[in-house]
């Protein structure tokens, strides 16, 4: 059987995070809130870019795009790109949050 998952996460390894880990304030789980019929909203943890390759590869879907968004950006038609968009793999990894996109062929 095959088909497509399109998913984000917040990036483990964003700036906002590394101050946090010098800081000693990074945790996890973290309480978010709570609604009245699910109950309460649990923050398990974050994920780097590794992470997510490895996870989907596990259960046999190939990656076709990882895009990395910055500062709340994200930028979807090629047009409309910073000039300074970082390329390098830091830059990558220092991105606030990153969209996976997957395929697994059908058999």
């Amino acid at each position: 059987m095959g088909g497509i998952i399109v998913f984000g996460t917040s990036n483990l390894f964003r700036p906002a995070n590394i101050l946090k880990l010098i800081l000693g304030k990074l945790k996890f789980s973290i309480n978010i809130g709570s609604n009245k019929e699910i109950g309460e909203y649990i923050h398990v943890q974050e994920f780097y870019v590794e992470q997510l390759k490895l996870l989907v590869e596990e259960v046999g879907f190939k990656i076709k795009e990882i895009k990395y968004s910055y500062f709340g950006l994200h930028f979807i038609h090629p047009k409309l790109t910073f000039k300074d968009y970082p390329t390098s793999d830091i830059g990558k990894r220092m991105c606030q949050y990153i969209t996976v996109i997957a395929q697994k062929e059908i058999i």
